[in-house]
């Protein structure tokens, strides 16, 4: 075992995007643009948390059936864009590390995984908006004020 493999993992990582190579220019622009997504969507990880405890305070026996589904797709697409900007920061070092192929392969991959996560980031920012249109969530969307609805 080397000791770069004794390293904090964070330490691995941070030291994937900030190598003393012509690389880093790409892979620190790579880095800045999912570190402002996962700022950006951190807002939706405390909305998430807002709801559940909307969710617990009030009397669940006398919700319809359709709050529970509304309700659990709302929180999930709540994490979902957090989560895939903070995963998408990991994964990069994670196909060089691991991937026994290739730079250009490798690289492709990331590129690929680059656009799959802005794809799935878009697509669960639209699912939340609709999410939040839909009957059982509404009261929660007013209360707090979101501006989801025109």
């Amino acid at each position: 075992m080397s000791s770069k493999d004794n390293k904090p993992y964070y330490k691995q990582v941070l030291g994937f995007y900030f190598a003393p190579l012509l690389r880093s220019f790409v892979t620190v622009l790579y880095l800045g643009f999912f570190v402002y997504f996962a700022l950006f969507y951190f807002e939706n990880v405390i909305l998430a948390l807002k709801f559940l405890w909307y969710t617990f305070n009030i009397s669940t026996p006398l919700l319809d059936i359709a709050y529970l589904f509304w309700g659990a797709l709302f929180f999930i697409t709540l994490l979902i864009p957090f989560s895939l900007s903070v995963y998408a920061i990991v994964l990069p070092y994670e196909i060089m590390k691991h991937l026994t192929w290739d730079n250009i392969r490798k690289w492709l991959i990331v590129a690929l995984v680059f656009v799959a996560t802005i794809d799935a980031i878009i697509i669960a920012d639209k699912a939340i908006h609709m999410i939040a249109d839909q009957p059982p969530i509404v009261p929660f969307v007013e209360m707090q004020d979101l501006g989801f609805r025109i």
